[in-house]
C-alpha cells in the first residue's frame, strides 16, 4: 500500500489498515479497523482501504463492545464482506 497522505484524516466509516508501532506508515498486516469517532485524530500512518457505505450502524455497534481500555470484550465474527468500486492500481 501507499504512505498516506500528510493530510489524510481517519473520520466516521473510514476502513484502514491496522500496523504495528515498528512497521513504517502505510504498511500494514492481516487486521484491519472502522473507525467508530467522528474523528479520531490519528496520524497519517494507516493506509486506507475505503469507507463503509451499507451497514454503519452495525459498526457503530461493535465499536462499543469493548473496555475503556478498548480492548474487546466481546467476539464478533464477521460473516459477509462485500466490497463495491474496487479500483485495482497498476
Amino acid at each position: 500500500m501507499d504512505k498516506p497522505k500528510p493530510n489524510t484524516r481517519y473520520t466516521h466509516g473510514v476502513v484502514a489498515m491496522a500496523k504495528g508501532s515498528t512497521q513504517p506508515p502505510g504498511s500494514g498486516s492481516s487486521q484491519f479497523f472502522v473507525v467508530t469517532g467522528q474523528d479520531v485524530g490519528l496520524p497519517p500512518d494507516y493506509a486506507v482501504m475505503g469507507k463503509v457505505s451499507k451497514g454503519i450502524a452495525t459498526a457503530d455497534r461493535i465499536g462499543k463492545l469493548g473496555d475503556s481500555s478498548e480492548k474487546p470484550t466481546f467476539t464478533v465474527v464477521i460473516k459477509k464482506v462485500k466490497a463495491t468500486n474496487v479500483v485495482a492500481r497498476p
